[in-house]
């Protein structure tokens, strides 16, 4: 099967599996997106799980599960954005130590990327600088489908006594 040549996310469906599939650019001959492909990520894990007689490959219906991608301060990341943020799950905060229930946080915003230095589908946790500046650069959600490099360059403390991350971005480009 011939690749074809590397689609962005316009489409509604900001599924993982479809954002794989634009990621790869590849369709079966029915029109229908593939999921994983040869040499990806997904597809190697696929055959190393898959049963050594018949060479049976199992096909991703659906991906339940994204793993988190840090960012960690002064390492860049390479990302290419395959849909538009959104708002995470919450989760429990657990109990203080004198056994009252914590205050909920508010959820992070989110973001399904590849990871182009691995070309693994991941999740980027967006905070509140870096959401700023995707926003102001980049109007109605302009960052999708193109390329960035990341880079955490140090946390700050406010004036109202909260902390905040600085970053370095800049646009790659990925023609």
């Amino acid at each position: 099967m011939a690749k074809t040549s590397p689609k962005t996310s316009n489409t509604t469906n900001d599924t993982p599996e479809a954002a794989l599939a634009n990621a790869v650019g590849a369709q079966n001959p029915d029109g229908s997106a593939v999921v994983a492909q040869t040499g990806t990520v997904a597809q190697e894990a696929l055959q190393a799980a898959a049963p050594a007689v018949g060479g049976f490959v199992p096909k991703i219906a659906k991906i339940l599960t994204l793993p988190l991608l840090k960012l960690v301060e002064g390492q860049p990341a390479y990302v290419k954005f395959t849909g538009k943020t959104f708002i995470g799950k919450q989760i429990d905060e657990g109990l203080n130590p004198d056994g009252t229930k914590k205050a909920k946080k508010e959820p992070p915003v989110m973001a399904n990327v590849i990871n182009l230095a691995t070309g693994e589908l991941v999740q980027l946790m967006l905070g509140s600088v870096l959401q700023g500046i995707l926003r102001d650069e980049y109007p109605e959600d302009g960052y999708v489908g193109k390329g960035f490099v990341i880079q955490l360059t140090e946390k700050k403390r406010g004036r109202n006594g909260g902390n905040y991350n600085t970053y370095k971005v800049a646009e790659l480009d990925l023609s």
